[in-house]
């Protein structure tokens, strides 16, 4: 009976990014792009692969030198309308992606070398539709939230009406 009754809090509008967070967002994230680079090299033997972490850390850098040293307040996902639809399908389709690949790899113990196979090329569709269906979908939460407040989202592009 502990829980029973209390009133849950709603999540918060605004969050405080600083430094501190991107790097809390971005070391994992290098390290998950770098042991996927390792696994992509010893696939396929192309060196590229052990390149990938360098591409994100300009970003990472970019985000730290354009985040004031006392942090800036930024909406809260969960307060964007769409915004958690939005953040899942992009996050879970290239997991989805991953979770096949390895399925192919490790457990059908096919290779996945140039030139991809066509069911491979069908992996990589499906997950790419997933997140489309992902972006429309928030798009419309986005839209059918700000259309019953009566105006269109922050980032709707107008269009313009022909003069009578």
């Amino acid at each position: 009976m502990g829980g029973m009754g209390r009133i849950a809090k709603p999540p918060p509008t605004k969050v405080l990014l600083t430094r501190r967070r991107w790097d809390a967002y971005m070391v994992p994230f290098i390290i998950a792009v770098a042991a996927i680079g390792i696994v992509g090299f010893r696939q396929t033997g192309a060196l590229c692969y052990l390149l990938e972490p360098i591409v994100i850390v300009p970003l990472w850098v970019m985000l730290r030198l354009h985040t004031p040293r006392e942090g800036m307040l930024d909406h809260a996902i969960c307060s964007t309308p769409g915004g958690v639809v939005m953040l899942s399908s992009i996050a879970g389709a290239p997991a989805i992606l991953v979770l096949l690949i390895a399925i192919d790899v490790f457990v059908f113990h096919h290779s996945f070398g140039y030139p991809l196979q066509p069911y491979q090329v069908g992996m990589f569709a499906f997950t790419f539709i997933l997140m489309l269906i992902g972006a429309c979908w928030a798009g419309r939460i986005a839209w059918a939230q700000s259309s019953s407040v009566g105006e269109p989202p922050e980032d709707a592009q107008s269009v313009p009406q022909m003069p009578p």
